[in-house]
């Protein structure tokens, strides 16, 4: 074998040498490119004797740099990879890969001992998980090759021959894994790291064994659990998971991958679920680097970026990340079920820890107290006057009597509210809802810009605003007067409709902005059917509908303009109100608010998908004869 190898580096050396004398006279390379034509060649020299001395690493780095190094020449030099000198470089390359290969997986040798025998459970499928699930799951898999279990893995293999048992060299697997063109998997992101690549040649030779005890359970959930199970920390770990790496992954991780629907099926609420990994498979691999995807999309930011957006992890971050996962990805927390956010409590969640402590007159204190500096914070020269109810703080610089007649208003409808979504609560919020009533533009416009850092459009006259943590829970409105026109709704209606919103909004969930404005619209539209503004925008929201390429859209936050969701979010109540019932309608908006997207909840409830309701709903809409 030894003797075969060196046979073949001279060889390979020959050949080359030919080929770079003859573009030296036919191909347009410059002296000093051919010069790293011989350099790249003793790249590729060096890596044969490193194979042949065993030292897979080096022979690894070595080819990697000779394949970097031709790339880049032949980029500079603008050749053809028919160039003789390019060809014959990739060819004693894609050669000493696949001697690299027999070297790490032991092909033509002795089986290695059954104490040395590769787990597929422990070390193939976790791989598969997360690197080759992506594509090759079960809903519509590349090539028609399945490996999200043994049992398919042994099913694709049958129809496109991926191994042949005892025989890697033979094996069209390895092949595609070693592969240094287009034909090479994971299509994305890095290849397999040389370790990797030898686990597969050698459970390949071994005779592609399964090791578990159902070739129908997924790849890599019994290496996850183990991995759970192996955690504990040797006490020589240099980071430390809670004080290190919990910290970033809280900040700026957790908010996407929670609740119901994390993204891309990832939640990262713990550590148990970290490891269990998301709809591509496992995301961190103890010890194994480049096989964790946690680190391809955080660490090297590839092939996507993540956190999305302008957030960032730092050096630091960055730095306890790598380390992290080298050193086996330990556990040096308690439970391993507790959230992050537990075991690194943020000032957030300390505020809202300090808030949840607070009795209901004591909330209510802090209410006011709030509302006080929020109002100093907009118009620090502008007296503002109270008037307080049971559910409400009504605080603004109209007239006391406006105040009172406001703070009537939203009594009402709080009965309504309570009536609609059957509440039998003392008080709709924690320590009531502010209400702030500005007498202009100005200071309506003022608020949102200095409290909210937004401008709020023109054609609008209220917002509302409740945070998880209730520290926040207000309405601002315009006092516009009380006529209600075509254009614009009088404060009456605009109240109704916010302090609906507000109520929709103390339970959390991400609600569509057509839902938040509709739905108190829909129980003005119930008390007074012929009001010209609900008139106005039932009128308006065929064009709006009728104008989308797909009408499933509507049910998206985001695809109208703010002045143009009223409109929308009217009809779409409506519809949905008069499909079903109140009850069923209760029931969707607690769905929605338990984290459930529009999708399932619109399965649930009225079993039908968006798609055909969005379909009815926009054939429903007429557009007003001239």
């Amino acid at each position: 074998m030894r003797a075969l190898g060196l046979c073949l580096g001279i060889l390979a050396g020959g050949a080359l040498l030919s080929a770079i004398v003859a573009s030296a006279h036919g191909a347009p390379l410059t002296a000093q490119q051919r010069r790293e034509l011989v350099d790249i060649r003793g790249d590729v020299n060096r890596a044969a004797v490193y194979i042949r001395q065993r030292k897979t690493d080096e022979a690894e780095k070595a080819l990697t740099e000779a394949e970097s190094r031709l790339d880049k020449l032949a980029k500079d030099a603008q050749a053809d990879e028919k160039d003789p000198a390019i060809a014959a470089l990739r060819r004693a390359i894609a050669l000493q890969r696949d001697q690299l290969a027999r070297a790490i997986g032991g092909a033509g040798g002795a089986q290695p001992a059954a104490s040395n025998e590769v787990s597929f459970t422990k070390e193939i499928g976790p791989v598969l998980k997360a690197r080759c699930v992506s594509c090759h799951g079960d809903n519509n898999p590349r090539a028609n090759v399945s490996l999200t279990s043994f049992a398919n893995l042994k099913q694709s293999n049958s129809g496109n021959k991926l191994f042949t048992a005892g025989q890697p060299q033979q094996s069209n697997l390895l092949g595609r894994l070693t592969a240094r063109d287009a034909r090479r998997m994971p299509k994305q992101g890095q290849p397999l790291s040389a370790e990797d690549i030898g686990k597969f040649s050698q459970w390949i030779a071994q005779g592609a064994k399964f090791d578990g005890k159902d070739e129908s359970v997924a790849v890599g959930d019994e290496g996850a659990a183990e991995a759970v199970a192996a955690s504990a920390p040797t006490g020589n770990e240099t980071v430390s998971f809670t004080k290190d790496v919990a910290p970033f992954m809280s900040n700026l991780c957790v908010r996407c991958h929670s609740g119901n629907n994390p993204r891309g099926g990832l939640s990262l609420e713990t550590y148990e679920k970290l490891m269990a990994g998301g709809q591509s498979g496992r995301v961190v691999l103890p010890g194994n680097l480049e096989g964790s995807r946690l680190w391809q999309l955080a660490g090297l930011q590839d092939p996507i970026k993540m956190p999305p957006g302008n957030a960032l992890i730092t050096r630091t971050n960055h730095s306890n990340l790598r380390t992290w996962i080298l050193e086996g990805a330990k556990y040096d927390g308690g439970d391993p079920k507790q959230t992050l956010r537990q075991l690194v409590p943020t000032a957030a969640d300390i505020k809202t820890a300090e808030l949840a402590k607070l009795s209901d007159d004591e909330f209510v204190q802090h209410r006011k107290t709030r509302t006080d500096q929020l109002w100093d914070r907009v118009l620090p020269k502008d007296r503002a006057s109270w008037a307080e109810s049971n559910d409400f703080l009504v605080y603004g610089n109209v007239t006391t009597e406006r105040l009172t007649e406001v703070s009537g208003w939203a009594e009402e409808h709080a009965g309504e509210l309570r009536k609609l979504f059957n509440s039998k609560a003392e008080r709709l919020w924690k320590g009531k809802l502010a209400i702030f009533v500005f007498k202009d533009r100005f200071g309506f416009e003022e608020f949102h810009t200095v409290i909210q850092d937004r401008r709020i459009p023109q054609d609008l006259a209220g917002s509302s605003t409740v945070t998880p943590d209730y520290e926040d829970a207000y309405v601002v409105l315009q006092d516009v007067g009380d006529d209600d026109t075509g254009v614009a709704p009088g404060l009456r209606i605009s109240l109704v409709e916010h302090v609906t919103g507000a109520y929709l909004k103390r339970t959390g969930g991400n609600l569509p902005d057509w839902l938040v404005s509709g739905v108190g619209l829909s129980l003005v539209g119930r008390k007074d059917a012929k009001n010209i503004y609900l008139a106005q925008l039932r009128g308006n929201a065929p064009d709006m509908v009728h104008a989308l390429a797909d009408p499933e859209l509507v049910f998206a936050s985001g695809t109208f303009a703010p002045g143009a969701v009223p409109a929308v979010g009217l009809t779409l109540v409506e519809f949905l109100q008069k499909a079903g019932s109140d009850q069923k309608f209760d029931q969707f908006v607690k769905r929605l608010q338990q984290g459930d997207s529009v999708a399932a909840a619109m399965k649930t409830v009225y079993n039908a998908d968006t798609k055909a309701v969005a379909a009815q709903y926009a054939s429903r809409l007429k557009r007003p004869r001239n």
